[in-house]
Parts: C-alpha cells; sequence; structure tokens
C-alpha cells in the first residue's frame, strides 16, 4: 500500500513539475520580443500552407470587413483611421491592426456594437475559408500564443471579440 502511495504520488510530482516550472519562468520573465512573436507568427503562416485561393478569398473578407468598419464611422472618425494607417505603413508597422486606437475614436455604443457584430461575421466567414487541418493549427497556435496584453482593454470593452 506504501509502495501504491508513493508511486502515485512520485508520479503526480513528475506530472506537476513541469507546469510548475513553466509557471516559474513564464512569472520571472518579460512577456516576449515583438522581433520573437514577429517569428513566431511567420513560422505559422507558413505552416498554414493557405492555397492562392484562399488568399484571393481572406483578403476580399477583409476588404470588405474594412469597408463596412468605414461605413460605421464618422467622417472625423474615418479621417483618424486613415491617419493612423498611414502612419503605420510609413513606420513599417503595414501588417498591424489600424483599429487599436478606438478609444480615441470615442465611439458611440450603437457604433461599437456594430463594429463587434461586423468582426464577429467576418471571423465566420474566414473560418468557412480554412480548412479542417488548418483549424487545427490555428487552435493550437492561439492557445500557444496568447495575445499581448494591449489588446485586454479592447476585448473588456466588446467580450464578444475574439
Amino acid at each position: 500500500m506504501k509502495r501504491q502511495l508513493f508511486a502515485l504520488a512520485a508520479g503526480a510530482i513528475l506530472l506537476v513539475s513541469p507546469a510548475l516550472s513553466k509557471m516559474v519562468t513564464a512569472q520571472n520573465s518579460p512577456t516576449p520580443a515583438k522581433t520573437e512573436r514577429s517569428a513566431k507568427w511567420k513560422q505559422f503562416q507558413q505552416s498554414l500552407n493557405i492555397t492562392d485561393a484562399q488568399k484571393a478569398t481572406l483578403k476580399q473578407i477583409s476588404e470588405a470587413t474594412h469597408a463596412k468598419i468605414d461605413a460605421v464611422l464618422t467622417t472625423d472618425q474615418k479621417a483618424q483611421v486613415q491617419a493612423e494607417r498611414a502612419a503605420n505603413q510609413a513606420s513599417g508597422k503595414k501588417g498591424e491592426h489600424h483599429m487599436g486606437g478606438q478609444n480615441s475614436l470615442n465611439l458611440t455604443a450603437d457604433q461599437k456594437a456594430s463594429i463587434t457584430q461586423i468582426r464577429k461575421d467576418a471571423k465566420a466567414q474566414m473560418e468557412a475559408v480554412y480548412t479542417p487541418e488548418q483549424k487545427t493549427i490555428m487552435q493550437q497556435f492561439r492557445a500557444n500564443n496568447p495575445r499581448p496584453a494591449k489588446n485586454d482593454a479592447w476585448k473588456s470593452m466588446n467580450p464578444a471579440t475574439p
């Protein structure tokens, strides 16, 4: 009986120790550098093996989504978003989200709800483009690479946003 308990305890320690070491390492180390996240992102994109047809469809969905969001914004808000897009492109941040400064846009509750729905619809359309294997790769990537903390403010304002 004592041997069984000892074996069970030893097994539990072996199972828990890697998780504990990861937690300690995560708490003691800074968040990954942007270049590291960028490298992981590029590796992830390559692992998806997206076809040219899928790329074209995703681009159409993205452009349509931007147009729908722009239609929700006021003239001043559109100008602010365009300026942010231009600044991102000028500084080499071409692929970064242009709507990151939504708090500064002073969106109304209706605008926030509309944008949330537009994004939800776009996500569903995009997910329909991927194969089951690609979806699995995406789920694994998301589980292993949580979003940076700066997105938490937007997520707290819009819990329906993924």
